[in-house]
């Protein structure tokens, strides 16, 4: 029972304490007090007169009193055994604390004294300060007792003692007086409770026996002659065995326990432990056993046993037994599980982690000790996995895990460095661990982490690829809006820089003189930075900078601290904390360098392929920035007076009124326009100021954004849309329109507030970007881009009509030797001039491209035979053997290596087509130079080495005209190839016969067309045009074998390969209509 101080108190008296410390304060002169934790004055005595009658008469004084007496009591609260305070009066207190039974539970205080003689002469000027009888005063501070700290400290502690006795004396007597009272109390009670239970043992004994048989359990009472007294009905039931089969342990042994040494043991346990557990000699406890049944089932039971007292006059021991065979079989199964479990995690690619709250791992699979560069789950332990988590994410992931342990599943990406440093990037997965699938706490969280740092790569690349295209709009935008080179410079700096983070971004501009490179844009880096690049001298290995303008090539310096070109900058740069320099040469089209690109990093680095990509994007976006700014800057220079005179001219302004669709009112500018005054527009139907395409764009914009109105949207209110206005001479000019939708009181559309803008400046940019993307700035020739494109379209075409096109692979001779000899200048004009001269001898329907340094592709759409694109291609090579003379007078001799590939014979797709081109023309250059290669590929020519064509019965297709021409067809074609093949004789009697051939086609396309629409054949338009085609295509080839220009021969090919075998066979267009007929047949034709 507790007992609190104050009762102590009053348990001891008051007046006992109270004598005790009037005694000491006779005999030490010293004042004392204890006081309660709570601050209560318990007993006190002896206050100087001091106190009573000087420094509680004055607020000061009264205060400091006050103030001391609180110090000392929060110092006790820290526990501190003895204190001493010297007051702001001048004198000294003391406090220590008083303890009863280890609990700290009053204090007593003394004072007030002197450590040492007082100066008489402070306190003197006290008490005038203060207006105390300064006489008076110093009589009472005389008074006051001058005692050591070493002797106030052993009065405080004797102080102490004597209470603290004082107390545990009192505490301990009042303990017995009190435990007396409960222990009468108790007395009482257990009489009132023995008396009670004799009348209730009756009823007990009956109540325990009800409560035995209805009980679920197996039960046995066991007396001490291991006599079985009882079984009940639950025991019968699950074990099959009566009391008349087992009357005692030993009948029970023999059938529960079939194993001879098992039974031995069980029964030498009971022998031995039965009368001790019997009479208290030895505690209970459990007991497993396997059971066999009276039925021969064996069950796993958990044996518990109590003594019973009093059963029928003896003492008995109660045998519990616990089937727990479901428990064993289950825990089998849990245990298979388990393993079956941990195989699969063994065996999951991905990274499975359980995590505690402390964000510590439980468990890691094999592949996540493998993300965290780690080989055992005790190395990562203890350290907590935030510690791997990089620190931009360790937010993120603390408030997954809170969500999960809420309940609640989640996912987050985000980075982590492994043991060895190794970034890597995780896609986490997490959802909450529990027990089982009730409402029970979470006690862990499973994470399965997938790693896509690969991903990340991917996106970042995309990232910057989308942030560059983005860019280019926004400084297309930027021109647009005329604004001087460095803000769009700037703008341009900061974007990169936002994009690629850590990084800084500059722009160095060639001076008039080209021998420096002065400040054009940095608005990140350092401003000493700034100022010591403020004028670069361009020359070899001055920075990287100086040294990509003096090269005309990019200069990648990883690290400056040890780079030689960076000796000159390298103490600057370092205290601007810049480690690495990549630089790109700003070219432009003739290939004269404008100024440099530089990216700084504050780190050691290499760039990527990707990002030397972007550097040299970022260039030419820099350079369309400085070209079109000094131009624009030129313009403005030459147009400043016209600007004047016009009023500077701004935006058109306008007012339409709806729903009458006429202007209210017009700016003056729209004269700068558009051509008309004002006043003129004013007058004008809107349909007068848009051409009608712009007219039902700007109606149909109109309409949508009034709709929107209607359904509530107030968003629609403004909008922008792009036009074309027609201008006074008609010609149409492109604008960017502004528009405010004004309404009424009743958010009815009343008016429309606008501005437009001339972009036509914008447009042509855009259309310059377009070209840049298409075609080679060098000789303005579509460039791989383009061709690829075109070449994609032509075999598209070709399948349709089931034509031939040729393509030409071309590569320059002795061009390196120029470049070495007379410069990259002189190398650039010759590479125009091969360009010319090829389109000289080109039609206008042939493409020729720059895909290489000197390497060009050209294609030949209207090349039906290899002989025609050997024609066109010596051509080429004759006209490009001429010599190339300058202006300076020097003569220039190349010549060029061409291969010659055809559609489809030696390839029917784009990729092989290049590339077969491409080994004829290395065959070429092989051979001696100045030649031209035709791709030999057997496997792909149509027609064979023989001057017969044979028709088989199953190439009928079941419609009689059809079948009789193509057979007459055939046995033409098949003289034709013999009068064709007689080496140069009888070729009149071949070009009568193939006229004649030509003539049986047209005749025969005429009829079958007619059969085939007579039968609603759904390709029929599709097959005249390949008829069409197919005749052109003959008689234009057989004008130019007239001419010379090819060979018979390569005619009769031409006819036979596309016409005959490729048309009319069975593989052929024909075949497609087959099934219109009654016959069908799908043999191929032999030749």
């Amino acid at each position: 029972m507790h007992v609190s101080f104050n009762e102590v108190i009053e348990f001891v008296g008051k007046g006992k304490i109270q004598d005790l410390m009037d005694s000491f304060y006779q005999a030490v002169g010293i004042a004392n007090a204890v006081v309660d934790r709570a601050g209560n004055i318990v007993v006190q005595t002896g206050w100087q007169d001091l106190c009573v009658k000087f420094h509680s008469k004055t607020i000061k004084t009264c205060t400091c009193c006050i103030e001391n007496d609180d110090v000392l009591i929060q110092q006790m609260t820290k526990n501190e055994k003895y204190t001493v305070y010297h007051c702001a009066n001048g004198l000294v207190k003391t406090a220590a604390p008083i303890f009863l039974n280890g609990e700290h539970v009053a204090n007593i205080l003394t004072g007030l004294f002197f450590t040492e003689p007082p100066h008489l002469e402070f306190f003197r000027s006290q008490a005038l300060e203060l207006g105390f009888n300064s006489e008076d005063y110093l009589e009472f501070i005389q008074k006051l007792p001058i005692i050591s700290l070493q002797r106030s400290q052993s009065i405080t502690e004797l102080y102490v003692k004597l209470i603290s006795t004082l107390m545990t004396h009192g505490l301990d007597k009042l303990s017995e007086q009190n435990n007396q009272l409960e222990l009468n109390k108790i007395n009482d009670e257990l009489k009132q409770q023995l008396q009670s239970n004799r009348a209730d043992l009756v009823r007990l004994e009956a109540r325990e026996k009800k409560i035995i048989d209805a009980s679920p359990v197996p039960k046995m009472l066991v007396n001490s002659q291991e006599k079985i007294v009882y079984l009940n009905p639950a025991f019968t039931k699950v074990f099959g065995y009566s009391a008349e089969d087992i009357p005692g342990l030993e009948a029970w042994f023999e059938n529960a326990y079939m194993d001879i040494q098992y039974k031995r043991a069980v029964r030498d346990f009971w022998k031995l432990n039965l009368p001790l557990f019997l009479y208290g000699q030895k505690a209970l406890y459990k007991l497993e056993r396997t059971i066999q049944c009276k039925d021969g089932f064996q069950r796993d039971v958990l044996i518990d046993m109590a003594v019973i007292d009093e059963y029928k006059n003896e003492k008995v021991i109660m045998i519990v037994f616990i089937d727990v065979t479901d428990i064993h079989q289950a825990n089998a199964i849990v245990k298979q599980k388990n393993q079956f479990l941990q195989s699969i995690l063994e065996a999951e690619p991905e990274c499975v982690m359980i995590i505690n709250h402390d964000h510590h791992l439980e468990e890691i699979n094999p592949a996540g000790l493998s993300c965290f560069e780690v080989e055992d789950i005790a190395q990562i332990r203890d350290v907590g996995i935030l510690n791997f988590i990089e620190d931009n994410f360790k937010e993120d992931f603390k408030l997954l895990s809170q969500k999960v342990y809420k309940g609640q599943s989640g996912v987050l990406e985000f980075s982590i460095l492994g043991a060895k440093k190794t970034k890597r990037w995780l896609e986490c997965h997490a959802t909450p661990v529990k027990l089982n699938n009730t409402n029970e706490s979470v006690f862990g969280m499973l994470a399965v982490s997938r790693d896509i740092t690969e991903r990340k790569h991917t996106e970042l690349e995309l990232s910057h690829r989308n942030h560059y295209l983005w860019l280019n709009n926004l400084i297309l935008k930027k021109l647009g809006e005329n604004l001087p080179m460095k803000v769009i410079l700037d703008e341009m700096m900061i974007s990169i820089e936002d994009c690629h983070l850590g990084t800084y971004s500059s722009v160095l501009l060639v001076d008039k003189n080209n021998k420096y490179l002065i400040h054009g844009a940095a608005p990140s880096l350092p401003r000493d930075w700034v100022e010591k690049i403020a004028r670069v001298p361009i020359g070899e290995g001055i920075g990287s900078c100086g040294t990509a303008a003096y090269r005309g090539e990019p200069v990648i310096v990883e690290d400056i601290s040890t780079h030689p070109y960076w000796a000159a900058f390298r103490e600057d740069a370092l205290m601007n904390g810049l480690r690495a320099c990549w630089s790109q040469p700003i070219k432009n089209a003739t290939g004269k360098v404008l100024g440099t690109f530089a990216i700084y990093l504050r780190h050691v680095a290499a760039p990527t392929a990707a990002q030397i990509s972007l550097l040299e994007d970022y260039a030419q976006l820099a350079q369309l920035v400085i070209e079109r700014s000094r131009l624009t800057e030129a313009l403005l220079e030459t147009q400043h007076l016209y600007q004047l005179i016009a009023h500077n001219s701004t935006d058109v302004i306008w007012v339409l009124e709806l729903p009458s669709l006429r202007f209210s009112y017009v700016s003056p500018s729209v004269k700068y326009l558009r051509g008309w005054e004002a006043e003129e527009v004013m007058e004008h139907s809107i349909y007068r100021t848009f051409t009608p395409n712009m007219l039902a764009a700007m109606q149909e914009a109109l309409r949508t954004h009034l709709k929107r109105l209607t359904d509530g949207d107030k968003t629609a209110r403004i909008g922008s849309i792009e036009l074309e206005v027609l201008h006074k001479d008609g010609h149409a000019i492109p604008v960017e329109t502004a528009f405010n939708i004004i309404l009424n009181a009743k958010g009815e559309p009343i008016q429309i507030i606008g501005s437009s803008r001339d972009i036509s400046e914008r447009k042509a940019a855009e259309a310059i970007i377009r070209n840049m993307a298409f075609y080679d700035r060098l000789t303005n020739l579509p460039n791989r881009r383009m061709l690829e494109d075109r070449l994609q379209q032509l075999i598209s075409s070709c399948q349709r009509l089931h034509s031939r096109m040729a393509i030409l692979f071309i590569d320059l001779d002795k061009f390196k030797p120029v470049n070495d000899q007379y410069g990259h200048a002189a190398g650039d004009w010759l590479l125009k001039q091969v360009a010319q001269r090829m389109l000289s001898v080109l039609r206008k329907t042939d493409t020729v491209a720059r895909v290489g340094g000197d390497e060009f592709v050209v294609l030949l759409p209207d090349a039906k035979i290899a002989e025609h694109a050997l024609n066109i291609a010596e051509k080429i090579r004759l006209e490009l053997e001429q010599p190339f003379v300058m202006e300076t007078g020097i003569t220039l001799y190349i010549s060029s290596s061409i291969g010659v590939v055809m559609y489809p014979e030696n390839a029917d797709n784009s990729r092989d087509l290049l590339r077969f081109g491409d080994e004829a023309m290395y065959y070429a250059k092989k051979g001696g130079r100045n030649k031209i290669e035709l791709f030999k590929n057997p496997a792909k020519e149509m027609i064979p080495n023989t001057a017969e064509l044979i028709w088989r019965d199953e190439f009928m297709c079941g419609q009689s005209d059809i079948d009789a021409e193509h057979q007459k067809i055939f046995k033409k074609a098949s003289q034709l190839l013999q009068l064709s093949a007689r080496s140069g004789k009888g070729q009149t009697e071949a070009m009568n016969a193939l006229d004649q051939l030509l003539d049986d086609v047209a005749h025969h396309f005429a009829h079958e067309e007619i059969i085939l629409a007579q039968f609603d054949y759904k390709d029929l338009q599709h097959h005249v045009e390949q008829h069409v085609h197919l005749l052109e295509q003959a008689q234009l080839l057989k004008e130019q074998a007239e001419h010379g220009e090819i060979s018979l021969e390569g005619l009769v090919e031409y006819v036979i390969s596309d016409v005959i075998v490729g048309h009319l066979r069975l593989l052929g267009a024909d075949k497609k209509f087959f099934s219109l007929f009654s016959k069908t047949k799908t043999n191929t034709l032999d030749v």
